[in-house]
């Protein structure tokens, strides 16, 4: 019995000294690479690493690039930009302003060994109220904040966090895990992963998301994609949406070019044009005003609408029953409506 017990000892001091072994080993490496190699970081809160302001009327763009790190911009009644930042003792904060640049880094360390209990690491700039500045955001692991009115041009990526913007100018924002929220901007390029994108007005969007839903103001021209998630939006001028499992649902739009392989499609106004494709679901519009020769197919699903000018409906149900109120051969515009099986129903 005692020399199974010292069997188990030794096989446990072994296992324990080749972890330890390949951890150090792998501070080796990072440490070569030449990242900051920390071998043990122990605390209950975080210290304020650096705090430092600037003229505001300097900086034309603010970039900031940080490891494991909250960014956070918020409005201030000083003149000047401050930044402070706050994080693990072993940790370091570059700056560097020139040239209408104002940069802040914080380069990642390798932790040997870390704890920290209330860890609230971030970088907090605070601008003068007023003041739109162009932004450059990065983080591996964190959230990203930005309040209405204090950006341009906007650029942020969050590898794993949620993005929360603001108004602005141009938008470019990626996250590969977590929500991102925008406000109202000129144009707006945003990529997710793993998570939701959610916009206010934007004049032109394209949107698009792997695993997650698609919500947005009005959109005068957009591109809005989600491989797994509905898309839903408000008043569009010339929009394009794409879900391979969701339903599209879109309030007024001139001209619409919508596809789902599984998911219903359904506008309240359409005033222009419209191509509509679902494999599994139906087709629904409350107002239909086609001023272009336009195209609804429903493979397994039913097409509802109720046109508000008159254009002839060249339709065909494979499996299902069509009714057709006024249709006019001799208009001017024509509507193709296919359903393999499903009825087709078109109302005044």
């Amino acid at each position: 019995m005692k020399t199974g017990i010292k069997i188990a000892f030794i096989i446990v001091l072994a296992i324990l000294a080749i972890g330890l072994a390949s951890v150090m080993v792998i501070g080796i490496i990072q440490q070569e690479r030449g990242m900051n190699v920390s071998i043990l970081a122990i605390g209950y809160q975080t210290t304020k690493l650096f705090e430092q302001e600037y003229p505001a009327g300097e900086i034309q763009k603010i970039e900031v690039k940080a490891q494991s790190s909250k960014i956070e911009v918020i409005e201030s009644d000083t003149a000047n930009i401050k930044v402070t930042a706050y994080g693990m003792k072993d940790e370091v904060i570059k700056a560097n302003q020139g040239d209408g640049y104002l940069t802040i880094e914080k380069p990642p360390v390798f932790h040997l060994f870390l704890f920290c209990a209330w860890c609230d690491e971030k970088i907090i700039v605070e601008v003068p109220k007023g003041s739109a500045k162009d932004y450059t955001l990065e983080t591996t692991s964190g959230s990203i904040r930005v309040p209405d009115g204090t950006a341009g041009t906007l650029q942020v990526k969050s590898t794993s966090g949620s993005i929360r913007l603001g108004n602005g100018g141009n938008l470019t924002a990626q996250s590969s895990s977590g929500k991102i929220t925008a406000g109202n901007f000129q144009t707006a390029e945003i990529k997710n992963t793993s998570g939701g994108i959610e916009t206010g007005n934007l004049k032109e969007g394209n949107l698009t998301v792997t695993s997650g839903s698609i919500r947005c103001g009005n959109v005068e021209t957009g591109k809005l994609e989600s491989s797994s998630g509905s898309i839903r939006m408000e008043n569009g001028t010339e929009i394009t949406a794409r879900t391979t499992s969701g339903r599209i649902q879109v309030q007024e739009v001139q001209r619409l070019t919508a596809r789902t392989t599984s998911g219903s499609i359904a506008v309240e106004k359409i005033d222009g044009y419209c191509n509509l494709s679902t494999t599994s679901g139906g087709i629904k519009v409350e107002e239909c005003i086609l001023k272009e020769n336009s195209e609804m197919s429903a493979k397994s699903g039913s097409i509802h609408l109720k046109k508000k000018n008159d254009f002839f409906t060249d339709a065909h149900a494979t499996s299902g029953s069509i009714k057709i109120e006024d249709n006019n051969r001799k208009a001017e515009v024509e509507l193709k409506a296919r359903t393999t099986s499903g009825s087709i129903r078109v109302s005044k």
